[in-house]
């Protein structure tokens, strides 16, 4: 049986030659949010926090995500409002259907154009999740205990 692709933003590396990731992702947070950090501080705050505090805030407000959002900015956004956990495109699809697929100009949004869209990111750090293989794992074990 395949297993179902999960993808999440990797806010280990800064892939990004003109932007660090900690930036494009506190960019995603409310006014409300923002005008709460000492002046100054945004650089300071990890990648991680910035997803605590608009999941907390931001993520709750009307706007944070509009039914004429960009598809790939939805799918940052869905992805940040998951925790950054692993998340598929189904329940990428699942969580902006109410948004997207509603309003005045109704968008239909297929699985496929979402998993299209997150295996070309080159703009949001989005990165296909590995799960770990047990047997790798297991190897790295005894060829650690080996020695």
């Amino acid at each position: 049986m395949a297993k179902t692709k999960k993808y999440k933003i990797d806010v280990e590396q800064n892939i990004f030659t003109h932007k660090s990731i900690k930036s494009l992702i506190a960019n995603r947070k409310c006014y409300q949010d923002k005008q709460s950090e000492p002046e100054g501080s945004g650089g300071l705050i990890e990648a991680q926090e910035h997803i605590t505090r608009i999941i907390e805030c931001c993520s709750q407000m009307p706007d944070y995500l509009l039914p004429d959002t960009p598809i790939k900015e939805a799918i940052f956004r869905s992805i940040i409002a998951n925790n950054n956990k692993p998340i598929s495109a189904t329940e990428i699809k699942n969580f902006l259907s109410n948004t997207l697929e509603s309003g005045p100009y109704p968008r239909d949004i297929s699985i496929d154009l979402i998993e299209k869209i997150l295996l070309e990111d080159k703009d949001y750090g989005i990165i296909f999740d590995e799960p770990k293989s047990k047997y790798k794992s297991r190897q790295k074990t005894r060829k650690g205990s080996a020695n």
